[in-house]
This record gives C-alpha cells, structure tokens and sequence, in this order.
C-alpha cells in the first residue's frame, strides 16, 4: 500500500502498521506521532520519572519496531508496544536504582 502527504493522517491503523513491517518510514513517524504520548504515560508510570520514561518510549519503540513486520494482529499494535514500553521501563528502573547488595 502507498500513502503519501497527509493522507498518512487519515491511513487506518491496520494500513500504518503493514506499511512499517514493509519498511515504510512514513509509516513509522505516523505511528510513533500516534502513539508517543500514550507511550510515554505507560513509561511514566513505571518509572516515576520524566527522564526514564523518555529513554524508555524511545527504547520501546524501537523495540516494537524491530519486530513490526512479525505482529500477527496489526490492530494489537498500541497493547504490543505498551507491553515493549513496559519492559523497557523496567529495565530504566534496574538501571538507575542502586545495588543493595543483598
């Protein structure tokens, strides 16, 4: 499927995301525009910090892209990249607390 311009506004979610797995980098931009701000409250309440939670939105967008072209249910799309931003938050979280060492 080829979208160009603003049509990428009006493209169905479904369409973005097989549009990304076939490498599209509008698509990508339409998505992670879509879905930053979502993202970012997943993060956020994760991590409890503005700073962890914009390195771990980007880090789980990234994920989620990497693996886009393999999502059997486009439209799981935003659950599948909460469950990416998720991880990565709690990656943030291990990395920045301190080691008991317990």
């Amino acid at each position: 499927m080829k979208i160009s311009g603003p049509a990428w506004r009006e493209a169905t979610l479904v369409d973005c995301v097989a549009a990304a797995g076939a490498g599209d980098e509008r698509a990508y931009a339409e998505l992670f525009e879509r879905y930053r701000q979502y993202a970012w409250g997943v993060a956020r309440s994760v991590t409890r910090s503005h700073q962890a939670a914009e390195d771990a939105t980007v880090d789980g967008f990234a994920a989620a892209f990497r693996s886009i072209g393999r999502l059997r249910e486009p439209a799981r799309f935003p659950s599948y990249l909460a469950a990416c931003v998720r991880n990565e938050a709690l990656q943030e979280v291990r990395r920045r607390t301190p080691d008991s060492g317990a």
